[in-house]
């Protein structure tokens, strides 16, 4: 893990130096595999120097459009190859856009668009619908959005008229894509590449900054730690909204690699495709493997040729039985978080422990790699040796030279309430992870990356002189975030994440039920004693 870590940091070092950006390096990867299929989705195939060009048209398009940089977008579009290419494109004039969850509809789609500095709505025209639902509260929030569909609006939608949106795909395709022609803005190695929402199981989610640098850090972290090489294709079917695939593109944009878009998670298609396009990488969710595993044992099973699968969430009961089930050399599961600073390995997340075994050996997945993360967190694990239902590596050994360049450790804390433990002199306790414990890292000006965009108040439980009394900030990465909001009592409670029902929805199942807490806390502070109860009562269920 050491050896990767030096060739991660040099590689960074380098890119920051350089003060290259990701669309700059995309550039050298299409320069350098002009003709290799970027992208397969259903029956096309995009070129890198088709991914390019179109981006070239995106970026040339919004420039005449009068978008200059720093402005704010919102993008809502299922998986497809011109999703890539949209972001890309606001990427190479400095438009920032933010990743909508496409589950959204009516308060939470409006809070999401509400959470930014919003000056236009990009969506695809299945989407028509759910964007006309909410105009009049659009229109009272910011008269002066601009709304572009890309598809032809079909017939039979409802309310055709309600929204005066322009046909952007046409307007893109009208539009030079050469080079010569291109108008860009430089972009900065720490600049905002775009914003990511967090799951939202503590109420509405809030957009979280994902930097140029942190895109690159996380897929040259995947990359170099799984020994992905330019001749490997990556099966992608998680939305590419959510931060694991959005991440998973770097390894085509950046490292060269092919990349499957799947428009939507199916469990039945889902080795049959990767038969199909060859795939010998896949990233996962912990549900996603549990729907694998419950399906019918077929002969593609094991058929395939996916190796390594990466994510976070594998649960130790099933991790071991899907790993032998189908086959996976490396299960990669990691605890890491889209904008934090530290990590510990074994690539993906979600997958259950009990599925975990099955899983493996039934569909022939050599590596594993399941990882721990949060889209708000500020500190990552990843499990390198790919122990069975680990979410994370931390070395023990000269932890006083580890520290210097992870600077990640735990502390004791009370069994029951989950505070941390003190010394009588005020600093905190290091202790060995055979204990129950709370992850933390340090904080700094440089690895700080994340600011919450929202009108809420969210307060982050950091502490100072941890270890020395010299105004070092730690912040919590495991434990609750506590959300204070202005004008209210006490903080509500954290509300857990519930069962993950991935085929319906990708949008957390804790969003409704934290919606209806938050109504009934606002309604009467001293709800918050009955709210906990029920809380209390669902987790029981």
């Amino acid at each position: 893990s050491f050896y990767y870590y030096i060739i991660v940091k040099y590689n960074l070092f380098k890119w920051k130096r350089n003060d290259q950006s990701v669309d700059e390096l995309f550039v050298q990867t299409v320069a350098q595999y002009p003709h290799k299929i970027a992208i397969y989705y259903k029956n096309e195939k995009w070129s890198f120097a088709h991914l390019n060009d179109f981006s070239n048209q995106t970026a040339n398009c919004f420039s005449g459009l009068g978008f200059k940089s720093k402005d704010e977008v919102c993008l809502m579009m299922n998986n497809r190859p011109e999703y890539m290419g949209l972001w890309l494109g606001l990427t190479k004039i400095g438009v920032i856009p933010a990743l909508i969850n496409t589950s959204n509809r009516t308060d939470f789609l409006l809070h999401a668009i509400k959470a930014i500095d919003c000056k236009a709505v990009i969506f695809e025209n299945v989407f028509y619908e759910r964007i006309a639902e909410i105009m009049p509260e659009l229109t009272q929030f910011n008269p002066n959005i601009r709304y572009y569909c890309y598809g032809d609006i079909m017939e039979d939608t409802v309310a055709q008229t309600i929204i005066n949106c322009e046909p952007i795909h046409q307007m893109i395709a009208s539009v030079e894509s050469s080079k010569g022609c291109l108008t860009t803005n430089k972009c900065h190695f720490d600049s905002i590449l775009f914003y990511l929402y967090t799951s939202g199981t503590t109420g509405f989610s809030k957009a979280a900054i994902f930097r140029h640098y942190r895109y690159l850090t996380l897929g040259l972290v995947i990359g170099t730690s799984l020994q992905l090489k330019t001749s490997d294709i990556i099966y992608l079917s998680l939305p590419l909204y959510h931060a694991n695939s959005c991440v998973s593109t770097c390894l085509g944009l950046i490292h060269g690699m092919s990349v499957v878009l799947k428009d939507k998670f199916s469990a039945t298609d889902y080795w049959s495709d990767c038969i199909k396009y060859k795939c010998t990488v896949s990233n996962y969710i912990g549900e996603l493997c549990r729907y694998l595993l419950a399906q019918p044992i077929r002969d593609c099973d094991k058929s395939h040729s996916i190796r390594v699968m990466f994510g976070n969430g594998l649960r130790p009961k099933i991790w071991h039985d899907f790993q032998q089930r189908f086959n996976i050399k490396l299960i990669a599961e990691f605890y890491a978080s889209t904008e934090g600073n530290s990590n510990l390995m074994m690539f993906g997340n979600g997958l259950r422990p009990k599925i975990w075994h099955d899983f493996q050996q039934r569909f022939n997945i050599k590596l594993i790699a399941e990882f721990y993360a949060s889209t708000e967190g500020n500190s990552n694990l990843i499990n390198f040796p790919g122990r069975e239902g680990a979410v994370g590596f931390y070395p023990y050994y000269y932890l006083w030279f580890v520290r210097l360049l992870y600077p990640l450790t735990l502390l004791k804390v009370d069994e029951e309430s989950g505070e941390v433990i003190r010394q009588k002199n005020g600093l905190c306790i290091s202790i060995s992870a055979q204990f129950i414990s709370l992850l933390r890292d340090k904080l700094d000006s440089k690895s700080c990356a994340l600011i919450i965009l929202s009108q809420e108040l969210l307060e982050c439980k950091a502490q100072r002189d941890q270890f020395k009394l010299m105004g070092e900030q730690l912040r919590e990465r495991y434990g609750v975030i506590k959300r204070k909001m202005e004008g209210l009592g006490p903080t509500l409670s954290a509300v857990y994440d519930y069962e993950y029902d991935m085929p319906r929805s990708s949008q957390s199942a804790g969003e409704p039920l934290a919606q209806l807490l938050m109504t009934l806390k606002e309604q009467n502070k001293h709800l918050i004693r009955e709210i906990d109860d029920l809380r209390m009562k669902l987790e029981d269920a």
